[in-house]
């Protein structure tokens, strides 16, 4: 499996495990998965929709989180400077 496949699948996953059904999902990027349910792919859309900039911004800032959290069982990785981005080091 392919990362654009992995993103797929974690996408559908992720909206299945909804409790509520939405009416419509929203998808920052030009590819969709595939859904039961009305669905958009709006390229660019953390800088055009405002609900897809605050899930961005929600989601970034869980991942830090997680990120700094597991910096103590794995110091070697770096995880709370890089927070999950590629570096030179």
């Amino acid at each position: 499996m392919n990362i654009l496949q992995a993103t797929l699948l974690a996408m559908q996953r992720a909206v299945r495990g909804l409790r509520l059904k939405p009416g419509k999902v929203l998808v920052d990027g030009n590819r969709l998965p595939v859904l039961d349910i009305l669905a958009d792919a709006i390229v660019k859309g953390d800088a055009r929709v405002p609900c897809i900039s605050a899930a961005s911004i929600l989601a970034k800032v869980e991942r830090d989180r997680w990120c700094e959290s597991i910096e103590a069982q794995y110091p070697k990785y770096g995880f709370a400077k890089h927070k999950g981005y590629g570096t030179q080091a």
